[in-house]
């Protein structure tokens, strides 16, 4: 078989299942034509990235044309297009240079450091926070976050991707701005992720997975906060009047305010601010804080991997106050693998201050979730 990828204009989520043809043949070629393309979205860039990183792997043939407008190459350039693309991609000009960052309008094509884990997804996050409604910010980070540790937990992909990037055009009805925030992958997709722990989704078509997936405490890896990144991102979404689309294998899912409804797409395509943190002894007492600040001034603490690392670098004492001034956003999950990883440096008291009235719910949640285990510290929130 061969893949034909060609782009008369616009290449973007809606339009992109229309812009692939295959060729049932023995020439194993990808071949993308982007020469008359005029505009491609942050979802077309990562789509193409790993579908090219898919035929690298199987060792097909990989042709790409880029945009004869010169606007179009840099706005790629600068989205990272050319830099990430295999190294066995036969291009029709000698590959451009990366342009050096300079907008905020959009958020270049990040590989997610698999190896790294989480810490992958929390430049998109840094990213989309200021420019998210502030009512909806705190909340609409913790389930991003949770989507990236998705890729990273349950995807088992050899490639990951995140992108974002503000709009200011109106598009269907919606007013500008936009955000269009992007995480994808070249894993197992969601139903081979979910049949492990959901038996019956084996017997379910890939677009009744996804649906399954989108269900609270639904999850491949069941556990503390497990099951619900997805369900929590779309009622955000849905609560801006926004659009969350989530595809796997042959069908895509499209959801809104609206409803849902599930559309067949080609199955050749997927199947499937620097932080530093330290500890500060505070003078007179014998108890220590916990501080953290981004270089932008606000942080973000998301991920279970930050929440382990912020752990290890505590201090072996048996009681810790944690003074949480100046984070923006602390999730469930990263609260609880710091919790949990403090204990087991035999710290058995926790006191919390300065901490939002969002993070105050999700420590009192942990407090009653493990109030049965003596592994747990006690906590307190100042």
């Amino acid at each position: 078989m061969s893949i034909h990828i060609r782009a008369p204009g616009a290449l973007n989520q809606d339009r992109f299942s229309e812009a692939v043809s295959t060729v049932d043949d023995q020439n194993h070629v990808l071949h993308v034509d982007l020469s008359a393309c005029i505009f491609v979205d942050s979802y077309s860039v990562i789509e193409l990235l790993v579908i090219m990183s898919r035929a690298h792997r199987a060792n097909w043939r990989i042709i790409v044309e880029s945009p004869r407008a010169l606007a179009m190459r840099n706005y790629l350039r600068g989205m990272r297009l050319f830099e990430l693309m295999p190294e066995s991609v036969i291009l029709d000009v000698p590959v451009p240079d990366p342009l050096p960052p300079g907008s905020d309008q959009f958020l270049p094509v990040t590989p997610i450091d698999l190896a790294a884990g989480e810490f992958g997804i929390e430049e998109l996050c840094n990213f989309a926070y200021p420019q998210l409604p502030r009512e909806l910010a705190e909340e609409f980070i913790e389930a991003l976050a949770e989507t990236g540790s998705n890729v990273v937990q349950h995807a088992k992909a050899s490639e990951a991707f995140a992108s974002g990037q503000r709009l200011d055009v109106a598009y269907r009805g919606r007013r500008p701005p936009r955000l269009h925030l992007v995480v994808g992958d070249s894993g197992i997709g969601v139903r081979s992720s979910l049949a492990s722990a959901h038996p019956e989704v084996e017997e379910m078509g890939e677009g009744e997975a996804i649906l399954k997936a989108i269900e609270p405490g639904v999850t491949g890896r069941p556990g503390v906060n497990s099951g619900v990144g997805l369900y929590s991102i779309l009622e955000y979404v849905r609560a801006v009047g926004g659009e969350m689309r989530i595809r796997s294998g042959n069908a895509t899912a499209i959801l809104d305010r609206h409803g849902q409804h599930v559309i067949r797409t080609p199955d050749c395509l997927v199947r499937s601010c620097p932080l530093s943190c330290a500890a500060h002894e505070v003078a007179n007492r014998k108890a220590w804080m916990a501080e953290v600040r981004m270089a932008s001034s606000q942080t973000l603490l998301v991920t279970r991997q930050r929440g382990r690392q912020v752990a290890a670098e505590m201090p072996r004492e048996s009681e810790l106050r944690l003074d949480f001034e100046g984070v923006e956003v602390a999730s469930p999950s990263f609260l609880d693998e710091l919790i949990k990883g403090i204990a087991s440096n035999g710290t058995k008291k926790l006191v919390f201050f300065n901490v939002s009235e969002r993070a105050r719910n999700s420590l009192e949640l942990l407090k009653r979730t493990h109030e049965s285990s003596a592994a747990y510290p006690a906590l307190m929130v100042e």
